[in-house]
């Protein structure tokens, strides 16, 4: 049977220190860690997922071509993002 529409998420375990600006929007505005990430994404660009067995072709690819790469979490079965920042789990 076909589901066009998978429950899938993600998780996000690892991701990379935000750039000092955001910091600066987040305590100017006083604006939560929640909304940050959801408005802003804390500057995480583009976002690529890929089998795990390609993982490492994906990253070099992208390298030879300059670009910044982190691996930052997983796909999950369930509706949402999921991110660990701070000692706690932020869920949007």
């Amino acid at each position: 049977r076909f589901e066009p529409y998978a429950k899938v998420g993600f998780h996000l375990t690892s991701m990379p220190e935000p750039h000092p600006i955001f910091r600066l929007i987040q305590n100017a505005g006083r604006i939560t860690d929640e909304e940050m990430y959801r408005t802003f994404n804390m500057g995480v660009g583009l976002c690529i997922m890929a089998p795990r067995e390609s993982i490492e072709g994906v990253i070099s690819t992208f390298e030879r071509f300059d670009f910044k790469t982190h691996t930052i979490g997983r796909v999950i079965d369930e509706l949402g993002v999921r991110i660990d920042t701070k000692g706690k789990t932020l869920t949007l």
